[in-house]
């Protein structure tokens, strides 16, 4: 058993609540420094600090030092996320006084698709409120923003962020921008009727913020770690956050849907390739991955070889 297979059987074990379904063998101090690199690497260092913490087997390896440090990072992790939704929920209800209903896009509302979501490392707020109302949602945040965090920046095609306190925040006015423009037609209009029907509202304690569609969600994840897989390196948390999401609502996605959207987009063999990923590797059961096909395998190996190559956004490329 390689520090790769035991690194990834931990994350399933993460990402499903399981016992490990690897044998664990002979395992020193070097061989679980050399698995923490890879999480570090891969963004998944919460899931997997926590599942060595409390396996006893492991804990007893790790050392005093070693288990202090990863129970610092993973209170630290608890303590972001709850300052993460801190901030969206202000954002939120900020923008709602303006007549703006935000929706949530990506990782701090996938993280509620987890076993324990405070364990998924946090990232940016990213919050989509079409082309619209765009400029006034900006002003809006903009002004929430202390002269010191306020970063100036002018808005993209695609969005606008800033900082308030220490979260970064994307206002989004379009999901998404497609390069050649007649591919960026077709998904603006899949993107439209995903972002303004069925919207799925999440409870934040003391708010339900809106997220996307099922149907639409599941393409745009993937959708996301696609674009970064191809521009700069993806690293496993995009994909964790995916079969999370799928996992969790198999039974309501639409397949003809699903099908067309991908179709239309031509994407359905890079989803069969990362699909591959997501059951031989993270563990979805393959009747819950749309469209699985074992065909795709050794496309599949190379892709996974790339990404624990390259870590997540290619940063293994820039050491």
């Amino acid at each position: 058993m390689s520090n790769q297979d035991l690194f990834l059987g931990l994350l399933r074990s993460s990402l499903w609540g399981d016992e490990l379904d690897i044998q664990i063998g002979n395992v020193s101090r070097k061989d679980l420094g050399s698995i923490i690199k890879m999480a570090k690497s891969q963004t998944v260092l919460g899931l997997i600090a926590h599942e060595l913490m409390t396996r006893k087997e492991f804990a007893d390896i790790l050392g005093k030092e070693s288990r202090e440090r990863l129970t610092l990072m993973v209170q630290e992790n608890f303590f972001t996320y709850q300052r993460l939704n801190a901030v969206l929920l202000t954002i939120v209800l900020e923008l709602r006084k303006h007549g703006i209903d935000p929706i949530l896009l990506k990782g701090q509302g996938i993280s509620k698709y987890y076993p324990i979501p405070e364990l998924r490392q946090c990232g940016d707020i990213d919050i989509y409120v079409g082309q619209e109302k765009f400029a006034k949602a900006c002003e809006i945040i903009g002004a929430m923003s202390t002269p010191e965090d306020h970063q100036g920046d002018i808005p993209s095609l695609k969005h606008y962020h800033t900082r308030i306190g220490h979260a970064f925040i994307e206002i989004h006015r379009y999901t998404d921008v497609y390069w050649p423009k007649r591919y960026d037609r077709v998904y603006q209009k899949i993107s439209d009727a995903g972002m303004h029907s069925d919207l799925v509202p999440l409870d934040f304690v003391d708010a339900e913020v809106l997220t996307p569609s099922v149907d639409f969600n599941v393409f745009f994840i993937f959708n996301h770690f696609w674009h970064h897989f191809i521009a700069d390196g993806v690293g496993l948390r995009q994909m964790c956050d995916w079969v999370r999401l799928l996992h969790v609502n198999h039974d309501r996605i639409n397949l003809d849907y699903l099908s067309d959207v991908l179709c239309k987009m031509k994407l359905m063999k890079e989803w069969k390739v990362f699909g591959y990923i997501a059951v031989n590797t993270l563990g979805l059961p393959a009747d819950e991955m749309p469209f699985y096909d074992s065909k795709y395998k050794k496309a599949a190996e190379k892709v996974l070889e790339l990404i624990m190559l390259e870590g997540n956004f290619g940063k293994e490329n820039m050491k």
